[in-house]
């Protein structure tokens, strides 16, 4: 089962959330079998996480995660994780994008961010009151990307628009 290796200990309260979420996600991300994910925490410039397929390795700013006011943790881990089923998994398309609408579709929806922080156009007010549509809807736009839907995500994000105006 996937597991994450935590590199230091210089932020306690942001490893142990890492370490709960490594039970949830290990059964959803089952590319990942067997495979250990280093996490090192240490400050960035220009994201809060990124994920280096040559070491296996996120690096995460800790920083905006602790505390974590908007729940963004369990979706950045399970972003950047999927970044790494991306390598694994070559029928799977690189990019921020189709990475987000991959995740969407496998990540429960307790576990969403409170606040958008997704690549793909999530309309705010169908995150706060049904984060379950854009679940389903991600599911469904990967169903017609395997029937030939090239795309997908705009599919996806004109799924979600209508929705918040109904």
């Amino acid at each position: 089962m996937l597991s994450y290796r935590i590199l230091d200990d210089r932020h306690p309260r942001v490893a142990i959330k890492v370490k709960e979420l490594e039970r949830i996600f290990g059964p959803i991300f089952p590319e990942l079998d067997e495979v250990t994910l280093r996490i090192r925490m240490k400050k960035l410039r220009s994201a809060v996480a990124m994920y280096d397929h040559r070491s296996l390795r996120i690096d995460i700013d800790p920083r905006p995660f602790d505390p974590d006011k908007n729940g963004l943790l369990p979706s950045v881990i399970a972003h950047e994780t999927m970044h790494a089923v991306q390598y694994i998994d070559r029928r799977i398309p690189h990019g921020e994008r189709s990475c987000d609408i991959f995740m969407l579709a496998r990540l429960p929806t307790n576990l969403y961010p409170k606040q958008r922080d997704f690549y793909v156009s999530v309309p705010q007010s169908v995150l706060s009151s049904s984060p379950e549509r854009i679940r389903e809807t991600a599911a469904k736009a990967l169903e017609l990307r395997r029937k030939g839907l090239r795309n997908y995500i705009v599919w996806f994000e004109a799924e979600l628009k209508k929705s918040a105006t109904v």
